[in-house]
């Protein structure tokens, strides 16, 4: 488990910028030699926490994890992978775990989302029918509008405020979100997928909400 948080550890220092094919890096060849190690060593990682979350036979099967690199060949070293039914359409909802940041400590969230990519007209409305169910903290709601992102707390006085706003078109988008804690924070791997296991049991009645 320690050696895959410093491979992920290792990327953050990447992200943001832009990579060059070593042969065209100049100057910059060997740099760019190592920025593509460090980022195959780093979605590896996270590919394998994903892979041992999926072996405990989860309703969701894992689909394929973000790359280190976006198409403009810009690092993001925040990876993520969506789990879904067989049946789903990649343009509905799902179930996403997510690595993520604060301060300097590395954490993985699980969140009921959809994937900007892929989405049509009716997905962020199949989404937002999650906000239909009850929500308490630990879970919460991630709010975008205006590429303004806004953390909620898991309150009743939230949900409803956060209802008319999407009336209104307030706001964008709404995720359900829970994060399962600082990777630093957990003895074993075994501990870990425990603590994934019970958060995402916490979200999964609001995958199902998205379908009704």
């Amino acid at each position: 488990m320690q050696k895959m948080i410093q491979m992920m550890e290792k990327f953050i220092q990447y992200h943001g910028q832009k990579y060059i094919a070593p042969h065209k890096a100049g100057d910059e060849e060997e740099y760019m030699l190592q920025f593509k190690h460090d980022g195959g060593a780093a979605r590896k990682a996270f590919q394998q926490i994903v892979k041992a979350i999926e072996q405990k036979d989860l309703p969701l099967k894992a689909q394929r994890t973000s790359n280190w690199m976006n198409q403009a060949q810009i690092a993001r070293a925040y990876f993520y992978c969506f789990f879904r039914h067989p049946d789903d359409l990649l343009s509905q909802p799902g179930m996403a775990l997510r690595l993520l940041q604060e301060g300097d400590l590395l954490g993985i969230s699980w969140e009921v989302s959809v994937l900007e990519r892929t989405r049509r007209e009716d997905s962020l409305p199949q989404l937002h029918r999650a906000l239909a169910l009850p929500i308490s903290a630990p879970t919460y709601y991630l709010a975008y509008q205006n590429g303004i992102e806004t953390l909620y707390e898991g309150t009743e006085t939230n949900r409803q405020y956060l209802r008319e706003a999407l009336a209104e078109q307030n706001i964008r988008k709404v995720l359900i979100k829970e994060n399962i804690g600082y990777l630093t924070a957990f003895d074993s791997e075994e501990a870990f997928i425990n603590a994934a296991l019970i958060v995402f049991d916490r979200l999964y009645s609001y995958y199902l909400a998205t379908k009704e």
